[in-house]
């Protein structure tokens, strides 16, 4: 609350707690922001921080993958937030630890918030995430 955002290590180390299932979705700062979507915002450099952020997508899949389509106060999801911050990283991890129905659960979300990115930059993401979908037998056409 008092900085605004988190960084990957808080992160990291709020994924660890025993009673994750019980509190992943649970607001995290007056934006009614959880985890994923302080996650969304987080640009990682180097294998370390890869394996980080790979840990906690894979836990907030296993635990509640449907965060990541709720919105803040802003009306913004983890999705729309990675977007925002050109986290393609984070899209690209997320969707590549996905299974088929977790991919098949978050597509219309995703969709909406690839749908607000300039040309250039749907340019840039569209590719990667049709070929993640296709790899799992499903469409994805906007």
């Amino acid at each position: 609350q008092t900085n605004g955002e988190l960084t990957l290590d808080q992160i990291y180390e709020y994924i660890q707690l025993p009673q994750l299932y019980d509190v992943i979705d649970k607001p995290l700062n007056d934006l009614k922001q959880n985890i994923a979507h302080f996650a969304a915002g987080v640009h990682i450099d180097g294998y370390e921080q890869l394996r980080k952020m790979n840990t906690i997508i894979q836990k907030i899949l296993k635990n509640k993958y449907s965060i990541l389509e709720k919105k803040d106060v802003l009306s913004r999801s983890s999705f729309d937030i990675a977007c925002e911050a050109e986290n393609y990283n984070f899209l690209k991890l997320l969707l590549s630890g996905a299974d088929f129905y977790e991919l098949l659960s978050l597509r219309f979300e995703l969709m909406k918030s690839l749908r607000k990115l300039p040309k250039e930059q749907l340019n840039e993401v569209l590719p990667f995430v049709k070929e993640i979908y296709k790899k799992n037998d499903l469409s994805f056409d906007m």
